[in-house]
């Protein structure tokens, strides 16, 4: 005779059956299900008026159980199992066969997975990170025509794939559940993204694609850890994704009161008026700066000119044009202008044509 002690009654229920975590090695299924769902042997009941036990899962310690509408996943100390409708691919075991009893997914056997979730033909699973214990990435298998698996242009994943978003944005996961069509996550930092089907809204954000309703990007949600409304919401504590529509569980608002948060945006404000007349004083003593520098670049460009070497074309012999220690624009040879120097070479050079024609 066996004694069952529940502690946790599992978060996501199935259409036709229940599940239930205990603080025993023991696994229960209640509640009419098809065999295969429920992991008994053929000849064993269909039915179950009440929590009877696995066998096949007797000997595993089980820490969290997921029921999709015709898949179960579960998690035990040493491995993550999965079986039911193997449709779509959603076991994650590389193939689309059904599986009547409890088998490990093989893809996850040398991690740790820190919890798992099932959808209507998707799964998903967080698997641990070191060092941290209870956080990591997320990876979703099965079937997702309206983004739910959340791996870009891929639709189909018979085995677990990694959502690189969250690899991008250096987000953990630590907590993950699975509506039909959609998904939503709560982070580490206790921030709430979620993707896959929009329909109703149950996203909780907008999306960016326009020709379509869903998106296989998490987003982020806002609104948390503030107040809405003049009422104060807390950060996410647990979440559970339905058909079309997503509940959130949140901590005890712990920030400001209303009236503080008043005060808090009103000083916001300000320093944001401050820091744009700093930056336009800041652009406008920069633009200052440039018309200088280029002044000054032409000044030095016209002391080039003058101070630079020009030979005279009329007096193949001649120096050049050699500045005045005193007066830049004076020839130091000549003790005159460059314009006065050229016009005393014609000069010469007209006195000495007219004495030849003489």
């Amino acid at each position: 005779m066996c004694v069952f002690f529940v502690v946790v009654i599992l978060k996501s229920v199935g259409s036709n059956r229940d599940e239930t975590k205990k603080n025993t090695n023991f696994i229960c299924a209640a509640l009419p299900g098809a065999r295969e769902r429920v992991g008994v042997p053929e000849d064993e009941k269909v039915f179950f008026p009440g929590p009877s036990l696995l066998t096949s899962l007797q000997s595993e310690f089980v820490t969290q159980v997921s029921c999709g509408t015709q898949h179960v996943l579960a998690i035990t100390l040493t491995q993550t199992f999965s079986w039911g409708s193997g449709a779509g691919g959603r076991l994650g075991h590389g193939d689309y066969k059904e599986r009547w009893k409890p088998e490990p997914i093989a893809a996850l056997s040398s991690w740790h997975v820190v919890a798992v979730s099932a959808g209507t033909w998707h799964s998903a699973a967080i698997v641990l990170v070191p060092p941290l214990k209870d956080a990591g990435w997320v990876y979703t298998w099965g079937s997702g025509f309206h983004g739910q698996l959340g791996q870009e242009e891929a639709t189909v994943s018979p085995h677990p794939k990694l959502v690189q978003e969250f690899c991008s944005l250096q987000l953990s996961a630590k907590e993950i559940s699975c509506g039909s069509h959609h998904n939503a996550v709560i982070t580490r930092e206790g921030e709430l993204y979620t993707w896959g089907s929009n329909n109703n809204f149950c996203l909780g954000h907008s999306i960016e694609e326009r020709h379509v309703v869903y998106t296989s990007k998490p987003g982020h949600c806002g609104g948390f850890g503030a107040i809405v409304d003049r009422v104060g919401r807390g950060l996410p504590r647990s979440v559970a994704c339905g058909k079309e529509f997503t509940l959130v569980a949140t901590y005890p608002y712990e920030g400001p009161s209303e009236e503080v948060a008043k005060k808090l945006m009103e000083e916001l404000k300000l320093r944001q008026e401050e820091e744009k007349l700093r930056q336009e004083e800041e652009e406008r003593r920069a633009r200052k700066d440039l018309r200088r520098q280029a002044k000054h670049r032409k000044k030095e460009d016209e002391l080039q000119f003058l101070t630079g070497k020009r030979l005279c074309s009329l007096d193949p012999n001649c120096p050049g044009f050699q500045v005045h220690a005193l007066k830049p624009n004076i020839c130091k040879v000549s003790k005159s202008g460059v314009d006065g120097w050229f016009d005393s070479r014609w000069n010469d050079e007209k006195r000495v044509s007219n004495r030849r024609t003489r």
